[in-house]
């Protein structure tokens, strides 16, 4: 499963650096920036601490609170991939039915929302946007046949 980082200035996310139990555990902020994407791996628990996520970060393998992670989601700081891409069809639908039902105010307002997703996908790399859009693709045609 993957996320992208949704927050302007971007996140700061705790990483386990070494040791496997609460006595020995060293633990370090990671800042990522927005755009950036995590590819969730493997999870480990340690005691007194919680869960501990594997993830690809900044083209770096860290171990990545899973605490952290909820919270992001939860704050609408950080998103699954899968979803954004979602988002970003329904956002043009709201377009096309801005503009067929000459509804300025439903038109501008998914057009900003547009914009903003635009802007944060563009940094990602070209390889995921283009595996986003197949998988999208894929599941619409999917719907559209029954």
């Amino acid at each position: 499963m993957g996320f992208v980082v949704l927050n302007k200035p971007g996140v700061s996310i705790e990483c386990l650096y070494y040791g496997t139990g609460t006595p020995h555990l060293i633990t370090g902020m990671t800042y990522v920036e927005q755009g950036s994407t995590i590819d969730w791996e493997n999870a480990k628990f340690i005691v007194n601490k919680g869960w501990f996520i594997f993830v690809t970060l900044n083209g770096r393998e860290e171990y990545v609170l899973y605490r952290t992670i909820r919270q992001l989601i939860d704050e609408q700081k950080m998103m699954v991939k899968f979803d954004i891409e979602l988002d970003k069809f329904i956002i043009s639908y709201q377009i096309d039915c801005g503009l067929k039902e000459k509804n300025k105010n439903l038109f501008f307002s998914s057009q900003k929302k547009q914009n903003a997703y635009n802007i944060i996908l563009l940094k990602l790399p070209p390889i995921v946007r283009r595996f986003f859009y197949t998988v999208i693709m894929q599941v619409i045609r999917r719907i559209c046949n029954g």
